[in-house]
């Protein structure tokens, strides 16, 4: 049974606006280490991905039986976080509309640290339906005990139709982060870059994620040139799984 102040969720009466949950936490340095090995990246800086800010908000204020797909990630980096900080994160229904006859409902998220420092911005981009160890690993870097298709087989089963867990969109987003980074450096993305994925197809435990891209444009902006780079994200058969776009400014 949910909360007694959890509401169930219903597509028709939420509100574009409304505000999710919010709450604090303490990142710690294993939460840090622990992100780093389940992406291979030991210079990454935003193990609050892994934590899923959006996701805890909502389940802070629905119940949803509906279930859904995560259609994109969208995730401004500003600052990175500073384990042994609290973070205080705060939620809210961005959007919500029809496409192709499908509803959809984009859940932003916000944190920042204790010491009044904007972290990131987070959108997920979910469309809402009726009715294997590094994944799991990542899925157990945030905070709740909430079990899901990215860390419970039974539950990708029942809901998906799968044998197996599906990564997490966050994954994709995490590795195309990385990539972007090295490639703008660090003191550059860490603080205003941005990754916009739409996700094609699942990527499960075993598969080989490669992600490229190409500088496609630059623009000019008060804080300097925002350079926009096309990603593309392949599995080793060759399907691409998720494709989006990065940026970054360059002063």
């Amino acid at each position: 049974m949910p909360d007694p102040e959890v509401r169930i969720f219903d597509y028709d009466k939420i509100e574009i606006g409304e505000e999710l949950g919010s709450y604090e936490y303490l990142l710690t340095q294993a939460m840090l280490d622990s992100f780093r090995a389940s992406i291979s990246d030991p210079d990454a800086v935003f193990p609050t991905l892994a934590v899923k800010h959006d996701a805890t908000a909502f389940a802070m204020v629905y119940e949803d039986n509906t279930g859904g797909v995560n259609a994109g990630n969208e995730v401004e980096f500003f600052n990175p976080p500073i384990p042994g900080k609290r973070i205080h994160v705060t939620g809210r229904i961005a959007d919500k509309y029809l496409r192709r006859d499908k509803p959809y409902m984009v859940i932003e998220a916000t944190a920042i640290d204790e010491d009044g420092r904007l972290l990131e911005k987070l959108r997920t981009y979910q469309m809402k339906k009726p009715d294997e160890d590094t994944i799991v690993q990542f899925e157990n870097c945030g905070i709740l005990d909430r079990q899901n298709i990215h860390n419970n087989p039974e539950l990708a089963q029942q809901r998906l139709g799968t044998t197996y867990p599906i990564a997490s969109g966050r994954m994709s987003v995490a590795f195309a982060a990385e990539s972007l980074r090295r490639f703008f450096g660090p003191e550059v993305f860490n603080h205003t870059g941005s990754v916009n994925l739409k996700f094609l197809r699942p990527v499960k435990g075993g598969d080989t994620i490669t992600v490229t891209g190409e500088v496609s444009g630059q623009e000019d902006t008060d804080e300097g040139s925002r350079v926009i780079v096309n990603l593309y994200c392949e599995n080793q058969d060759g399907n691409r799984t998720a494709v989006g776009i990065g940026t970054a400014v360059v002063k």
